[in-house]
């Protein structure tokens, strides 16, 4: 399963790179330089938003394609998350970093910002967040308590329904919708990707469910990575991406071959 999960990843990574791109274009060519306001008739916003829709169909038929080979997907934190090669050990604690990083760069740049107290709330939900998804990590080594599991995959989805907030008393004062719209997306899509990984802790698994929201997440994440914002909260995206990206590769990963059916013996005449 290793071959697969290595396709799924570099499929939402190509995918993210054609996003981004597009969603460049859409922000030099489809508004005014001066107020901001949409340019009418620019087609840039409708290809930005076909070949989204697009990406996020082919990684709906990717999970689809999973599910119909019928693996036994794994069922609980400690059988989800086990690495299976030491670099995703440290990949996770990479992202963790960077979550961790962009949370302590935000506390200290918050001051200069007029919603300084909602920034520093998110940026210490952003530092709880990387440290938490470390922790469970961890659960496949180490015994962790069934409560505290439940705390820590719970953080990252409070992290971007928080996020949600504060995105929209950023950017709440702007003349169209288009230019923070795809952020709205993708900490909606992450948020319902932590909330079904979650699920691993509170033994409430929808496996295909979770890879799809995963893998959209991280996806809408990266494509709006290059949108205005402080470079803090660019290092708290690339992190938020990371960790869902090595979440679904992991899953992916970790799933089995389902054992073959034993056919049921015929019962011996007398």
């Amino acid at each position: 399963m290793r071959k697969n999960a290595l396709i799924i990843s570099c499929y939402v990574c190509v995918a993210a790179a054609f996003g981004a791109f597009f969603r460049w274009i859409q922000k030099q060519a489809a508004f005014e330089a001066d107020t901001g306001l949409v340019i009418p008739g620019s087609i840039w916003n409708t290809i930005a938003a076909v070949v989204c829709l697009a990406a996020a169909a082919g990684l709906l038929a990717v999970v689809l394609g999973l599910k119909k080979q019928g693996f036994t997907p794994p069922d609980s934190c400690e059988t989800a998350f086990r690495g299976l090669l030491p670099l995703t050990n440290y990949c996770g604690w990479l992202f963790a970093a960077l979550m961790i990083a962009g949370g302590v760069l935000l506390l200290v740049m918050a001051g200069m910002d007029r919603y300084h107290t909602l920034l520093r709330l998110l940026a210490l939900l952003a530092v709880l967040t990387g440290a938490a998804y470390v922790y469970v990590l961890a659960a496949p080594y180490k015994k962790r308590e069934p409560a505290m599991l439940c705390l820590c995959t719970s953080l990252p989805a409070l992290l971007c329904c928080y996020w949600l907030v504060v995105s929209y008393k950023l950017h709440g004062t702007e003349p169209s919708a288009w230019s923070f719209g795809f952020e709205i997306l993708a900490l909606s899509a992450a948020a319902v990707a932590f909330y079904y990984l979650a699920g691993y802790a509170f033994n409430r698994v929808r496996t295909y469910r979770t890879l799809f929201f995963t893998l959209l997440g991280a996806f809408l994440c990266l494509v709006t990575l290059g949108d205005e914002r402080y470079f803090a909260m660019k290092l708290m995206l690339l992190g938020c991406a990371g960790m869902l990206v090595l979440s679904a590769w992991l899953i992916v990963s970790n799933m089995r071959a389902a054992p073959p059916e034993v056919p049921a013996e015929e019962p011996v005449e007398s």
